[in-house]
């Protein structure tokens, strides 16, 4: 599935056989500097919070006769199949990855990230048809540095066309 996905690479993958419920921590605590045989005064984290992890079940069915698996001479239909249904999974993932509702499907970092497809606004509220070099500028240093520098753009094909012909 990853050379055929855009985002299933970037994406950190579990595989259980029911949902979960994992607390995560509300606040990042603090931390200080203690001097040698200093007293060290814990800070205990709060969690609060939890994260649903659904498990999913992503399908595909071929129908293929006795026959034409034995019929098959020129071609290895178990490697044909594996990589039409690799192929199937890769589109079925990646549409839920990117858009997915979270029924019956995982659900997409575009929903999640309050934006639609056509609407995402960049720094300033600017749509992304209107944009101009600064604005993509402004957009990356809104982001803390360690998110800046570990970060990926992820964006449609649109809005990459878009980028491309910006000219300063």
């Amino acid at each position: 599935l990853d050379p055929l996905s855009v985002i299933r690479p970037l994406a950190t993958t579990y595989n259980w056989d029911s949902n979960r419920d994992v607390p995560i921590e509300d606040a990042i605590g603090s931390s200080g500097w203690t001097a040698e045989a200093g007293t060290i005064t814990p800070a205990d984290a709060s969690f609060g919070t939890s994260v649903s992890f659904v498990a999913w079940t992503a399908t595909a069915a071929v129908r293929v006769t006795n026959q034409l698996l034995q019929d098959s001479l020129a071609v290895n239909m178990g490697t044909y199949l594996e990589a039409v249904l690799g192929r199937r999974f890769a589109i079925l993932l990646e549409n839920a990855y990117a858009n997915g509702d979270g029924s019956s499907k995982p659900a997409g970092v575009i929903p999640n990230a309050g934006t639609t497809d056509t609407t995402h606004d960049i720094a300033g509220g600017t749509a992304f048809t209107d944009i101009v070099p600064d604005d993509i500028i402004d957009t990356v240093f809104k982001l803390s540095p360690q998110y800046r520098s570990r970060g990926r753009w992820l964006f449609s094909d649109a809005m990459l066309k878009v980028i491309r012909q910006l000219k300063t």
